[in-house]
């Protein structure tokens, strides 16, 4: 099972690609919600949300970063409203 990293921004999202050798895929969550309470971990779109997440994953590791303002989409990753690990 891969494991999860929580990370605050991009520029530490970014750090850890370098350490791994990038990543296998890059979504964009706008207002975005996580729970990592419950197995699986879920990252989900609502309409009472302000916050925006990129979740980028390899086999071993899912980073979820939380985006801060003025911060810009990372290129190449793809938008969807819900994502479960």
């Amino acid at each position: 099972m891969a494991k999860t990293v929580f990370v605050d921004g991009l520029a530490e999202l970014d750090k850890i690609i370098e350490q791994t050798g990038g990543f296998k895929f890059k979504l964009y969550v706008p207002r975005a919600v996580a729970s990592s309470k419950d197995k699986p971990l879920r990252v989900w779109s609502t309409s009472d949300s302000t916050e925006h997440m990129v979740v980028m994953g390899t086999k071993e590791l899912i980073a979820v970063a939380k985006m801060r303002p003025g911060e810009h989409v990372p290129q190449g990753a793809i938008t969807t409203t819900y994502f479960k690990l």
